[in-house]
């Protein structure tokens, strides 16, 4: 469904419908909010892509992952709406045990250092292009 006009309630629609699905694109889906992710956060869901989704909020993310509890393999965050360093720390925290690629560059990016030492062992692709934030391993 990437750059489709996807929008909330079409969100609402396939997580109520497709309560198996397992991988979801909504890359450049710009009238997708916080609220419409959460609705298709479904628990069988294993690949996210939100690259580009500029109504996201990092926090809201965050406290739907907490309910839901999805087991995210893939997410790609990439220049999606407003994200803090604690937003994709908790992310991590979250989902460190079955994520294995993430990709969360861009300039509304922030990392810290603690993000990044939380980062999972098993973690085998992680782009952070274009992100921002003051990391010292000093």
């Amino acid at each position: 469904l990437g750059a489709c006009k996807v929008d909330d309630e079409m969100c609402s629609l396939l997580g109520g419908l497709c309560r198996s699905l397992q991988t979801l694109d909504l890359w450049n889906c710009g009238e997708v909010t916080s609220g419409g992710v959460a609705d298709i956060l479904v628990p069988s869901l294993k690949e996210l892509n939100l690259r580009e989704c500029q109504e996201l909020v990092g926090s809201a993310f965050v406290e739907a992952l907490q309910t839901k509890r999805p087991a995210l393999i893939t997410l790609d965050i990439a220049s999606a709406g407003r994200w803090t360093a604690e937003d994709l720390l908790r992310v991590v925290e979250l989902q460190g045990g079955t994520l294995s690629c993430l990709n969360c560059g861009g300039r509304n990016i922030r990392l810290s250092e603690d993000f990044l030492k939380a980062l999972p062992e098993g973690l085998l692709s992680l782009d952070l292009a274009d992100s921002r934030g003051h990391v010292d391993f000093g």
